[in-house]
């Protein structure tokens, strides 16, 4: 059996604003395809007899044709009236079974007469199961004029495809010949006097001519006419005709305006002059009130209302016409409260085989939730959410698009680096910290970045990774951030994710370019000049290759190599007496893992302030905020 599934919501208003009716119960619902059987010979549908049904069932389409057909759906009360009907179009198709799609050897063109299979005019294809080239016909033995032309493909069982058929025009190369000068342009109404009798226009002889001009319209009487144009060039050749319509009008003397001293209106009816529901109103020639009409007298339904006015002299204006449609009000039903929620990713698993999403069960749901990317491969995915009430419905899905992105990133950290790479000494004296270090000022991020043991010994430090979405490096402000990520550098620069080796990901919105932010706790940090290069999903950038890799040439030679400055110990941005004062004297003495130790070996000493800090005094980030 095939079935269509439809949910119908059906009510019936009646009664007025000021007293509200008790609608009649429906009784009956039934639907029919194409012809009408009669009231009452439907399809039936089981409804509980209410003032407003919503219900959910299937339309069973397995006795029609293939092809389009309408179904109607229709209510009956309990006083035995019928509703207005739902009409809804439905297309039903042959389900064929999937085969194999066979390779395309051949493909061929004719024009307007078919040559009979394999007689077309060749085109070179690759074998395979769907070809897409593009190739020149070769229209030079066809006549000036329309035709058509015809393709169509050959697969390996010598089985020739429908045919494809396009349109094409032949037109012939004619010289263009010179313009040659207007030198007389012309005007007349309604009817032509003949080449040359019409009203003059003055003009400059030229190719083209563009001028403003009065007619004269004193000779036409008060009514519609025709104006037309022409202009005529040094060989005497009259132009086409350029036509306008116009109206002419008498001229009255306007008189002064009588003030307005009534204004009523009606409903539907017109009680006669004067019978209306008066409106106040101040007397003058235009008035402009705002004021309240009374419906309470009005059945619920269509109406028109009707207002004029009234002049001091006792003559009504003509009728304003509105159209209005006072309608029953029914008390609101309270809203189920929502129970369930889950979301999914790409794919329905169907209701309720989703990802839960733990909420509180409310009519109202406010969530912010994690979704888990760990399985999806960069690319495009679509995010789906939905919700289930406590008589079990589901809601309608709610649809979102992010991005999967994986970046491939090298930077330099200054002061652990020397001769190709950097030290990884924090690391082999087990200093590092197993959580991102970057919850605190000025940092401030929240990520939960965390591992059980530092994953190989070719770590250097943790980095913290900054995605910006902007159309150019200038305007990537931390206004622009869409994704922020702790992450690892190892000692030949790389940035990876918390396994030690994987490339990091993108989980974002790219509607721009993307601009990458790398900051480290005792570093300037950079950000890159370029948007980042990408083939597909994998985006990449390296800094370390050049000075303008970095926005505003931020970064410092390290010796035919570019890296992040060292020196900046409270992390704000600026290499100063503060970063001494407030951090490195305060550490001095102390091994592990402290921003005072700016060369990054344990050791927080004079070798950090002198051999790291004090060559960079002055510098600061060039990152745009």
């Amino acid at each position: 059996m095939k079935f269509l599934n439809i949910k119908l919501v059906i009510i019936i208003l009646l009664g007025s604003i000021i007293a509200v009716a008790q609608s009649p119960d429906i009784t009956g619902l039934e639907y029919y395809f194409d012809t009408d059987p009669g009231f009452g010979n439907g399809v039936q549908v089981a409804v509980s007899p209410d003032s407003i049904t919503s219900t959910t069932f299937d339309l069973d389409i397995s006795t029609l044709d293939a092809g389009t057909h309408y179904a109607f759906i229709r209510a009956k009360d309990e006083d035995g009236v019928w509703s207005f009907i739902y009409k809804m179009i439905i297309q039903k198709v042959e389900t064929l079974p999937v085969t194999t799609l066979d390779d395309i050897v051949d493909l061929e063109y004719f024009f307007d007469t078919d040559p009979v299979y394999g007689n077309g005019t060749p085109i070179a294809v690759v074998a395979g199961s769907v070809t897409s080239t593009t190739f020149n016909i070769d229209i030079s033995g066809l006549s000036k004029g329309f035709h058509k032309v015809y393709f169509r493909s050959k697969d390996v069982n010598e089985i020739w495809s429908l045919i494809y058929v396009q349109n094409v025009v032949k037109v012939l190369e004619e010289p263009i010949q010179p313009s040659t000068d207007i030198v007389a342009m012309e005007y007349f109404f309604d009817t032509d006097p003949g080449f040359g009798s019409g009203t003059p226009v003055a003009i400059t002889a030229g190719t083209a001519t563009s001028t403003a001009f009065d007619i004269d319209i004193s000779g036409l009487s008060t009514s519609f006419h025709k104006v037309y144009f022409r202009t005529k060039n040094e060989n005497d050749i009259w132009s086409l005709i350029y036509v306008q319509n116009l109206v002419t009008v008498a001229e009255y003397p306007l008189a002064p305006s009588t003030d307005i001293v009534a204004m009523e209106y009606f409903f539907d009816t017109d009680p006669g002059f004067g019978n209306g529901t008066p409106v106040p109103v101040t007397a003058d020639t235009v008035t402009n009130t705002a004021f309240d009409i009374d419906i309470s007298g009005l059945e619920a339904g269509y109406h028109k209302v009707y207002f004029r006015t009234k002049n001091e002299n006792e003559v009504w204006s003509l009728a304003y016409i509105q159209n209005l449609v006072k309608v029953s009000v029914e008390p609101l039903p309270e809203s189920p409260d929502i129970v369930a929620m889950e979301y999914f990713i790409d794919a329905d698993p169907g209701f309720g085989n989703g990802t839960d999403v733990p909420i509180i069960a409310d009519s109202l749901i406010d969530e912010t939730f994690n979704i888990d990317v760990s399985a999806l491969s960069p690319h495009d995915h679509n995010l789906y959410v939905r919700v289930m009430d406590e008589n079990n419905s589901w809601s309608l899905i709610v649809v979102d698009t992010f991005n999967l992105a994986e970046v491939e990133l090298t930077a330099y950290l200054e002061g652990p680096y020397s001769g190709g790479n950097m030290s990884t000494t924090l690391n082999s004296y087990g200093d590092l910290p197993l959580s991102q270090p970057f919850n605190v000022a000025p940092w401030n991020y929240d990520g939960d970045e965390t591992v059980s043991s530092i994953p190989n010994a070719n770590i250097v430090d943790w980095i913290l990774m900054e995605a910006r979405n902007a159309v150019d490096a200038g305007s990537a402000t931390a206004g622009t951030i869409i994704f922020r990520q702790a992450a690892f550098i190892l000692n030949d620069g790389s940035i990876v994710g918390l396994d030690g080796t994987s490339n990091l990901e993108f989980k974002v919105h790219i509607n721009n370019n993307n601009f990458v932010v790398i900051y480290h706790r005792n570093h300037l940090s950079i950000m890159s000049a370029e948007d980042l290069s990408h083939s597909g999903w994998k985006y990449s950038y390296d800094f370390t290759i050049g000075s303008g890799q970095a926005y505003n040439s931020g970064q410092k030679d390290l010796g035919g190599v570019w890296g992040m400055l060292a020196g900046n110990a409270d992390g704000n941005g600026e290499v100063h007496q503060d970063d001494i004062n407030n951090v490195w004297s305060g550490q001095a003495g102390e091994n592990g893992y402290y921003s005072g130790d700016m060369d990054m070996n344990s050791e927080v000493n004079n070798q950090d302030k002198n051999d790291v800090w004090l060559p960079n005094v002055g510098q600061s980030s060039q990152i745009p905020e």
